[in-house]
């Protein structure tokens, strides 16, 4: 039932709604707070308008990726704000001030961009890592042998920028171990085409 959405009668000042985007206006459809409540969301994709029911509303977008059961300090995350009117927007720096030490304004449409950004560099990147790990396992070798080259290309990428820091066969044109790899990934063909494509796509966008 919606009974327990209707916070009418609740004490609170600030309503945050955490949920999947595809649940999101379901929910917010269903749901009362009290005339001077402020209600937030903080869905990188979805836009602040979807909260217009409520008269004071915004988002609050932390740029950062979480996993149930796994602590993150947010003390450096960067979070974006977006608000209704000037009282709310105050109301969220605020609050996001209480969180961390970088807070700043970002509209519906540079949130979508982030947010498209984030999940190449973060969901993309991770499930590279995924496919690596079983590329090891195929020969009963452990993801652990590529901790250090991991850690070192994130900290390069971020100290000189990732084109700077881009190395390996496709931006050296070797094209004999391009093969080689695309020989030993034959079996796997969708991996296979990813290599190939990754591999081209560096060769276009390095000067």
């Amino acid at each position: 039932t919606q009974d327990h959405l209707d916070f009418s009668d609740s004490n609170s000042n600030v309503f945050i709604f955490a949920i999947r985007d595809q649940a999101l206006e379901e929910v917010i459809d269903k749901t009362k707070v009290p005339e001077k409540a402020v209600v937030i969301h903080t869905s990188g994709s979805m836009p602040m308008e979807v909260l217009k029911k409520f008269q004071h509303h915004g988002v609050f977008y932390t740029i950062q990726t979480f996993t149930k059961g796994k602590y993150t300090n947010l003390s450096e995350v960067p979070i974006g704000i977006e608000a209704s009117d000037d009282d709310t927007n105050q109301k969220l720096f605020l609050l996001a001030a209480s969180i961390s030490k970088q807070a700043q304004s970002i509209n519906s449409e540079q949130r979508k961009v982030i947010h498209l950004a984030a999940i190449v560099a973060c969901n993309f990147t991770n499930h590279l890592y995924a496919i690596s790990e079983g590329i090891l396992k195929n020969e009963n070798l452990n993801l652990t042998l590529l901790k250090p080259l991991m850690y070192e290309t994130l900290q390069k990428s971020l100290e000189i920028g990732p084109q700077r820091a881009q190395t390996g066969p496709a931006i050296r044109g070797d094209e004999k171990i391009i093969q080689q790899h695309l020989d030993y990934l034959a079996n796997e063909p969708e991996i296979q085409q990813l290599y190939k494509l990754l591999s081209e796509h560096i060769k276009k966008m390095m000067p």
